[in-house]
């Protein structure tokens, strides 16, 4: 998420993500990123370094300059994995195959498991899902910003 901060993306979140149950959109939730110093070093040497605010913060806490506003619907979901020095890439999940990832990931599966389910495969039918190889970082962020302007060229030729 910070990386893609770096080439514009604006964030609805952190590692919580609020999604509308009827519109599926995202929902801001701005709050502090924990970021150890491991990563904090990582991304600052990122040619398309984030801009953040860490004045007043605990340690290892930033604050994003901006966060996304307004309801827009979810276009993408990549579940990335990562595999330490070999080349981004994608690949396209079933509708199947992209809720069985997703539910895990539910903190509704637990007490409203029906609930879950039903947002979980509305959520996948919507979106492109995709496993996501996620190699170096720099590499990994301007391959999914890459998809993601494809996406958004392939949906305004399709208008």
């Amino acid at each position: 998420a910070l990386a893609l901060m770096g080439h514009g993306f604006l964030p609805f979140a952190d590692d919580v993500i609020v999604i509308d149950p009827e519109t599926l959109s995202p929902r801001t939730f701005g709050r502090a990123f924990h970021v150890d110093a491991v990563t904090r070093a990582l991304v600052d040497g990122l040619r398309h370094a984030p801009q953040w605010d860490d004045d007043g913060l605990p340690p290892g806490h930033l604050l994003p300059s901006r966060w996304a506003e307004g309801h827009v619907p979810v276009r993408a979901v990549f579940f990335p994995t990562l595999h330490p020095g070999e080349t981004p890439a994608a690949t396209r999940l079933s509708i199947w195959e992209a809720t069985a990832t997703l539910l895990p990931f539910s903190a509704t599966l637990g007490s409203l498991p029906r609930v879950a389910l039903r947002f979980a495969s509305r959520l996948t039918a919507s979106a492109s899902c995709y496993a996501l190889a996620s190699g170096e970082l720099e590499a990994t962020a301007d391959f999914v910003s890459a998809e993601m302007a494809r996406m958004s060229r392939d949906d305004h030729a399709a208008r």
